[in-house]
């Protein structure tokens, strides 16, 4: 039997209301901005987050994911430029829902870049505007980090490709066509991954909270 607390549908932007300002700063180093702490003070935030709407702790999976790895992109001028408006929620971001997901192809017109595939599923896909943070296959064996803004074009979203472990969230699917592809868009090159561990390990905790919600 289904819990009834899950079948309350939250949409986006309540789900956006119902995260404190200051948790998105949790862990966050002091000088950019943050709180300070350890990736581990984030598990128990997005639980009593969870606890209140499933739909909400997916938002701030989302949000607080792309934080992070801002807070150690090599890139400082976008870091600089975005972080603040992440952090007091100002503009909403996010990462495919499956970190190790596909890289972006890359194509070359002899003068400019372009950025092709995806079909990631993702939350936290505002329909006023977000920042998706993904990969590019940069060349035949590595890839690279990037930002890409969902205002740009041939950046398509579909809404509600599909319900999430959380009731009534909903996992919107991103694919890329032709979408011009700038170079200060970079922000860091495959070891982000490694660098953004500890988060994405303190918030992975909801998952196994979810699933368990949901076979409740």
């Amino acid at each position: 039997m289904q819990n009834p607390r899950l079948t309350r549908v939250i949409t986006p932007v309540d789900a956006r209301q119902l995260i404190h300002p200051d948790a998105l700063r949790c862990a966050v180093p002091a000088h950019m901005g943050g709180l300070g702490g350890e990736p581990e003070d984030l598990s128990p935030l997005i639980r009593e987050l969870c606890e209140k709407s499933p739909s909400a702790a997916m938002v701030f999976w989302a949000q607080r994911m792309a934080i992070e790895f801002l807070v150690h992109a090599d890139n400082v001028a976008v870091r600089e430029f975005l972080l603040p408006d992440l952090l007091s929620f100002h503009k909403s971001a996010t990462v495919p829902y499956n970190v190790e997901h596909r890289h972006l192809r890359v194509s070359n017109d002899g003068r400019h870049l372009f950025l092709n595939g995806g079909n990631y599923e993702v939350a936290n896909a505002q329909a006023d505007g977000f920042s998706l943070i993904c990969t590019a296959k940069t060349d035949e064996d590595s890839f690279a980090w990037c930002v890409l803004d969902s205002e740009a074009q041939g950046f398509e979203r579909s809404p509600h490709a599909r319900e999430s472990l959380a009731a009534g969230a909903k996992l919107a699917r991103i694919e890329m066509k032709n979408v011009f592809f700038r170079g200060d868009e970079l922000l860091g090159e495959a070891d982000l991954t490694t660098k953004t561990l500890g988060v994405q390990m303190a918030l992975g905790v909801i998952f196994k909270d979810l699933l368990c919600q949901k076979q409740a």
